[in-house]
């Protein structure tokens, strides 16, 4: 299953897990995805920072917490918090045992097949480009789900508006789709999908995804680009604090150094030292409190940090 995994059609048609918010579904949607790559190698769990899925999906930490502990209390998920070890180093969330990552898992629901392939790659890139938000994300996997269940030998299908609410728990549905079709098209101009809007009823037409990067490439590095995002985000914040602090400066040579070696926390708290120290050195030639002058007392040893 390395092109796609099962979403089970529980999630759509279970009261009591179509009912849960859409972070939680989409979230569920994706460590499913993560525990169907893994158990394929032999991986029982895996790690996943709760950083990195803040960024992939645009939320605070602590949202992804409330959604995670849902999921446990659902039986869906099981997991491990991250924590910091010994060396004050953080170890990412472990997550394991996701229910229905497996098609053998996916046990039968009335009226509709077990499950829905879901594409990995088209999924990872639903999330992780052109200005889709959750509620797209959402739609999609459910366009997906209603395809499997509904399309013609021509590949088009209808979707009964009523059927969102039911289905997908969804209001403004036809908004998602509206913004999936605007927000995307590939470099030869055409769509995910092209569709009609009418009065009780949405037809779509053509719906495609995204084709597999070939093997070896480096097109689908999904959890690389959300790391970068990650370490955009935390120089980012060491700036901003900075700022606020100290002198403003536009050259923050030596920050990604820093970083490499000392977590946000403890730079901003050092930040925080040499903002309110009288007296110091001055191994730039000024007294200002720039952060030149402030990497280069770190390398001389002051803070007890290292760059």
């Amino acid at each position: 299953m390395k092109n796609w995994f099962p979403l089970t059609s529980k999630i759509f048609t279970n009261q009591n897990l179509k009912q849960m918010p859409v972070t939680a579904k989409v979230l569920f949607a994706l460590l499913a995805s993560e525990d169907n790559l893994h158990l394929a190698i032999g991986n029982e769990e895996f790690y996943i920072s709760d950083r990195l899925l803040s960024i992939a999906f645009n939320c605070s930490k602590k949202t992804i917490q409330r959604n995670r502990k849902m999921l446990a209390e659902k039986g869906l998920i099981k997991y491990r918090e991250g924590f910091l070890n010994q060396n004050d180093r953080g170890v990412a969330t472990t997550y394991k045992n996701i229910k229905y990552s497996t098609a053998e898992e996916c046990t039968e629901v009335d009226e509709f097949s077990n499950y829905v392939r879901i594409h990995r790659y088209s999924f990872r890139q639903v999330l992780e480009k052109y200005n889709f938000n959750l509620k797209d994300a959402w739609t999609y996997l459910f366009l997906r789900w209603w395809e499997n269940n509904n399309s013609t030998e021509s590949g088009d299908f209808f979707i009964p508006k009523k059927a969102f609410k039911k289905y997908a728990n969804c209001k403004n549905a036809d908004k998602n789709i509206e913004n999936i079709y605007n927000n995307f098209a590939f470099s030869s101009g055409s769509h995910l999908f092209e569709y009609e809007d009418l009065y009780k009823k949405i037809i779509i037409r053509d719906f495609v995804r995204w084709e597999d990067p070939e093997e070896g490439s480096n097109e689908d590095h999904f959890w690389d680009n959300v790391n970068e995002k990650s370490e955009k985000e935390k120089i980012n914040e060491v700036k901003r604090y900075f700022n606020e602090l100290c002198e403003p400066t536009g050259s923050y040579y030596g920050l990604n150094e820093l970083l490499e070696n000392n977590s946000v926390k403890e730079i901003k708290e050092k930040i925080n030292e040499f903002a309110e120290a009288n007296i110091l050195p001055q191994p730039t030639g000024t007294d200002k409190k720039t952060f030149a002058r402030f990497i280069a007392l770190v390398r001389e040893g002051h803070f007890n940090i290292s760059a």
